[in-house]
C-alpha cells in the first residue's frame, strides 16, 4: 500500500486516539520521505542572531545561520508541501545546537502540526523549489515581498549531507502569562543522494520577514543540496505499515524540554513568530 492510500485508510477510521496515531504514522518509516533540499551556512550579524534567540542560548562565534528551501513530496501525514526556514547556530551547555527563529510553509496542515507540536513559528508563503541532479532553484514570497531565493549548480556527489545535522531547539508555548519551554529534538535522516553544490543566494524581505537584517544579502558560497528522508525512526513500522506504541516511544526519545522561556519574551517576539 502505497504512503497515502495508507494515510487515506487511517483518516477513515473511526475518531479517537488509534486513528490520530493512524493518521501520523501511515505515511512509511519516515515522516518525511524523499524531501528536495537545498541548503547553506553563512556568518551573520552578531547583534540580529543575539536579539532572535531566546534566553538559554547564545550565538556561536562567529554568528551563524543555516538557511534553506525544501520540497516534500511524501509524507506521513498525507499532504505534499515546500518549507524555507531559518535555524540560527547556538550554544547551550557547551554544545552547539540550531534555534529556528523563522519558517514558512505553503500548507496549512504543515504549518499547523509544526507549530503546534514542535514549535516551529511556521507561516504561509508562496514557495518554488525544484531540484534535478543537484541542480536547484528556490524562491520565497510572502506578503509581496521576496524573502529569498537560492540557485545551485552541483559540484560534486557527497555522502555527508545531512538536513538538519545538529539538534534544534525551538521555544513552545503560546504568549500570555505563564512561562513556554525550550523544546529539544534530534532529527534524524536517511540521505539518497547528495551534492555539493555552488550557490547564488539573495536574502532579504520586509517588515514582516526581516531577513535583511542577518547581513547576508546577495552573495555566492558553497552549500548542499539533497534528497532525502527525514524523522527516520529507530525500528521500521510494524507489518501493517503504521507505527506500535512502542515504536512511537523509540521516536519520542528524541524530544524533550531543556529549559523555560520567560512570558515576557513570547510576549515580545510574538509579532516576528506570527505576522
Amino acid at each position: 500500500m502505497n504512503p497515502q492510500a495508507a494515510f487515506n485508510e487511517a483518516f477513515a477510521t473511526p475518531e479517537g486516539f488509534s486513528r490520530t496515531l493512524g493518521v501520523l504514522t501511515a505515511g512509511g518509516d519516515a515522516a518525511l520521505s524523499e524531501a528536495r533540499i537545498v541548503k547553506f551556512t553563512t556568518p551573520i550579524n552578531e547583534e540580529t542572531a543575539r536579539r532572535w534567540l531566546p534566553p538559554g542560548l547564545s550565538p556561536t562565534s562567529p554568528a551563524r545561520a543555516t538557511l534553506f528551501i525544501a520540497h516534500y513530496p511524501i509524507t506521513s501525514f498525507g499532504v505534499s508541501y515546500r518549507e524555507s526556514g531559518l535555524l540560527l547556530h547556538a550554544e547551550k551547555n557547551g554544545q552547539e545546537v540550531t534555534h529556528c527563529a523563522w519558517m514558512v510553509v505553503d500548507n496549512d496542515t504543515a504549518m499547523i502540526l509544526g507549530r503546534e507540536l514542535f514549535g516551529f513559528p511556521k507561516r504561509l508563503a508562496t514557495i518554488e523549489m525544484d531540484l534535478d541532479g543537484g541542480k536547484a532553484r528556490g524562491r520565497v514570497e510572502r506578503r509581496g515581498a521576496e524573502v529569498l531565493s537560492i540557485e545551485a549548480e552541483p559540484i560534486a556527489p557527497t555522502q555527508n549531507a545531512h538536513p538538519f545535522a545538529l539538534p534544534i531547539i525551538n521555544t513552545w508555548g503560546p504568549p500570555g502569562p505563564f512561562p513556554g519551554f525550550l523544546l529539544r529534538m534530534n532529527v534524524t535522516d536517511r540521505l539518497r543522494q547528495g551534492w555539493r553544490a555552488r550557490l547564488k543566494v539573495r536574502v532579504g524581505g520586509g517588515p514582516f520577514d526581516p531577513l535583511g537584517e542577518l547581513g547576508i544579502g546577495t552573495r555566492e558560497l558553497e552549500g548542499e543540496t539533497m534528497i532525502s528522508d527525514i524523522a527516520v525512526p529507530p525500528q521500521r513500522p510494524s507489518g501493517n505499515g503504521r507505527a506500535s506504541l512502542r515504536e512511537l516511544m523509540n521516536i519520542a526519545r528524541n524530544f524533550g524540554v531543556s529549559g523555560i522561556v520567560s512570558p515576557r519574551w513570547l510576549v515580545e517576539k510574538m509579532p516576528f513568530r506570527f505576522w
